[in-house]
């Protein structure tokens, strides 16, 4: 039996090297994946960083590369589970009302299927799919 691993709220939460888009280490594009930013913007700024404070932004590539954990291959699901995340960290807020949004619609749709399940057309028509199976 092969159960795959649910990753948890937290690790969805971490900043990690993308050792997939890689060019050096990962580091930028894990900095581009975990903001939901082109990560071509993030490697423009980290040169442009370079030019300008070359020891600073050097120190903090490699401690990038040092303490950043490469991304887990499977972190997300799918492609939703992906946006779902990449939104989440993006805007928490506009991401809760999106999902409170969504169970708004589904407890509509089960208090209509309630109202039809409880009703007498419901019986009736399931009493006439019981005479056609006769």
């Amino acid at each position: 039996m092969n159960k795959k691993f649910t990753y948890t709220f937290e690790y969805h939460q971490n900043l990690y090297r993308d050792t997939e888009n890689k060019k050096i280490s990962g580091v930028c594009a894990g900095i581009a994946d975990y903001f939901s930013i082109n990560v071509t913007v993030i490697r423009i700024l980290t040169v442009l960083s370079a030019l300008t404070f070359t020891f600073i932004t050097f120190l903090a590539y490699i401690a990038g590369t040092i303490f950043l954990k490469p991304k887990p291959f499977d972190l997300y699901a799918d492609e939703e589970d992906e946006d779902y995340w990449r939104r989440y960290r993006k805007s928490p807020r506009n991401t809760l009302a999106e999902a409170r949004n969504k169970f708004r619609k589904l407890e509509q749709k089960i208090r209509k299927l309630e109202t039809y399940v409880t009703s007498k057309k419901f019986t009736l028509d399931r009493e006439f799919e019981e005479m056609g199976k006769h």
